[in-house]
């Protein structure tokens, strides 16, 4: 399935998500938690870097975005640095935060 990455124009504090669907007009309607006044705001592209991952858990897709360079609040400074960092690094604060089920 493709991955679209949305996003509220104009507000990058909101962050963004992905969503698997087929095409972007689909896509479009899962915003999440991402607040817009107007439909006009939300954002949605194609993010091929993340087609067919509509299967992995959300600790493997977390991976996958950190991978990518997204960056992920943490307390520790360098942190969103996947060059000073491991994948286990990652995972075990992913589970520390989220708890492992996730």
């Amino acid at each position: 399935m493709k991955a679209y990455y949305i996003d509220i124009k104009d507000d990058p504090d909101q962050g963004a998500n992905i969503v698997f669907d087929t095409s972007v007009r689909n896509a479009r309607k899962y915003t999440g938690d991402l607040q817009y006044e107007s439909w006009l705001d939300v954002h949605c592209r194609r993010y091929p870097q993340f087609d067919g991952m509509e299967n992995l858990s959300k600790r493997e897709l977390a991976l996958e975005q950190w991978k990518a360079g997204w960056w992920f609040d943490s307390d520790e400074p360098t942190f969103d640095n996947y060059e000073e960092n491991t994948d286990a690094d990652f995972l075990a604060w992913y589970d520390k935060r989220h708890g492992a089920a996730s």
